[in-house]
């Protein structure tokens, strides 16, 4: 199995995991929410009680002896339990940290380039980056550092996330994106529920109508949302689903080989008005300002900021604070 291959069937169990724990308990886990305007978080009738859907998304299953040898580990199977433990495991945020305002697009409009700070202890490309990570004094470093946003993955089984990462990255006070490999609206809705400003929509794992009912849903839920494509025809997709904020990564999620050049010639076809970020392979200076000269609103640094051992410092060197502040 591919990569790819291997996230899809843990984020499938993962999915089956949510709908089992949501009916499991006496009240269903995402409700409907109503802000202090009014508005209602939209939760589709009957979403949680499906149980119709609950196993047909593992996909096919063959429990023979024949079949469980010629299927080898299904690395889904082992997300049942992290998952459930990690929805069971999260605290209800503050009610105000419900209220999604739009403050992660926003933060990616001011002049000059925005930094999304990203919050990861682990990376298929490379492996562990720093297990002993505090979520909360890191989140707090790219506060004082200047960073826009900060990107918290949530993912356990490929990044290392653990359940509590998500709330203490909130405390910082900074617009919040989950970074995730979501490919349903429980998924969604449960980033409500986690107090996330932002989701991340991937359109290599997303056939086009999955990927605008989906962005369709977290616009609903007062969510905004970065759709990240790989090359022309992702971004032409992304367009067509109404999306306002386009991330071009410069990693293959195939082959997880990185080529820094990519978000220079994809930035082209973003047109005025989307919201444009560069990610990935982002670690010096010089790295930034041809991304700001080409035209970029943001950039999504991660690996560089983790393994430093002062992110804030880090963060202000590589944006050219560091040296405004010694002048």
């Amino acid at each position: 199995m591919s990569f790819l291959d291997d996230v899809l069937a843990v984020k499938r169990a993962e999915i089956a995991a949510l709908r089992i724990a949501a009916r499991s308990e006496s009240r269903p886990a995402f409700e409907r929410e109503a802000s202090p305007k009014g508005d209602e978080r939209c939760i589709p009738p009957g979403l949680l009680r499906s149980g119709a859907r609950i196993f047909p998304i593992l996909g096919p299953f063959d429990s023979s002896p024949a079949g469980r040898i010629a299927r080898g580990p299904r690395p889904g199977c082992r997300a049942l339990g992290a998952a459930a433990d990690f929805h069971h495991g999260l605290p209800d945020p503050p009610p105000r940290a419900r209220v999604v305002d739009g403050s992660f697009g926003r933060g990616l409009k001011l002049p000059g380039l925005s930094i999304i700070a990203e919050i990861k202890r682990r990376s298929p490309s490379k492996g562990d980056l720093t297990l002993s990570l505090d979520a909360l004094e890191t989140a707090r470093a790219y506060a004082r550092g200047g960073a826009a946003a900060i990107s918290c993955l949530s993912d356990r089984t490929f990044f290392g996330a653990r359940s509590e990462d998500f709330n203490q990255v909130r405390m910082a006070g900074l617009p919040v994106l989950r970074k995730d490999f979501i490919i349903d609206e429980i998924q969604i809705d449960e980033s409500v529920r986690m107090g996330a400003s932002a989701i991340l929509l991937i359109a290599r794992i997303l056939s086009p109508g999955r990927l605008e009912a989906l962005l369709s849903h977290a616009t609903r839920c007062g969510l905004d949302v970065l759709v990240e494509v790989h090359d022309e025809a992702e971004i032409d997709t992304a367009l067509e689903a109404s999306a306002s904020i386009i991330g071009v990564n410069n990693r293959d999620l195939a082959t997880l080989n990185v080529d820094p050049d990519l978000s220079y010639r994809l930035r082209p076809r973003i047109p005025p008005g989307v919201v444009s970020v560069a990610e990935s392979g982002i670690r010096t200076r010089d790295d930034l300002r041809r991304i700001e000269d080409a035209g970029f609103d943001a950039a999504l640094i991660g690996e560089t900021l983790v393994k430093s051992s002062d992110p804030s410092a880090t963060l202000m060197e590589l944006t050219g604070r560091g040296a405004e502040q010694a002048s």
